[in-house]
């Protein structure tokens, strides 16, 4: 797995009694048409608070800042427990539905054959 964070990435994180507890790094998203999406390109929680909640009240947080202050937001996984959350949620919208295979835009190999969805946020 790619550990690396682009540094143009704006960064937050979530405390819980000041300890973080998860992270979300959001990058401008290059688009030949559509001038202001912002995407999430790491969202990281630790294993010890995953389960709760806690990584989709950081992303839904930061997703509303961004879309108040005029950008769309967008992310692509294939997190079965976010792809479970997104689906019962009124707020996301599934943009992209696929499989990942070797010639598909992977972040892992191990993520082959899994299936990557791409959603945006609605407010």
């Amino acid at each position: 797995m790619n550990m690396d964070i682009f540094q143009a990435s704006k960064c937050f994180v979530a405390m819980i009694d000041n300890i973080p507890v998860s992270f979300i790094a959001v990058l401008h998203f290059p688009h030949s048409k559509v001038k202001n999406f912002k995407r999430v390109h790491r969202l990281v929680v630790l294993p010890d608070y995953q389960g709760i909640g806690i990584g989709n009240r950081l992303l839904e947080f930061i997703g509303k800042k961004y879309i108040s202050s005029g950008y769309r937001y967008i992310i692509t996984t294939s997190t079965p427990a976010l792809l479970q959350y997104f689906q019962n949620s009124k707020l996301w919208i599934c943009g992209k539905f696929g499989i990942n295979t070797p010639h598909s835009i992977s972040i892992s190999k191990a993520g082959y054959g899994r299936i990557t969805t791409s959603w945006e946020m609605k407010l």
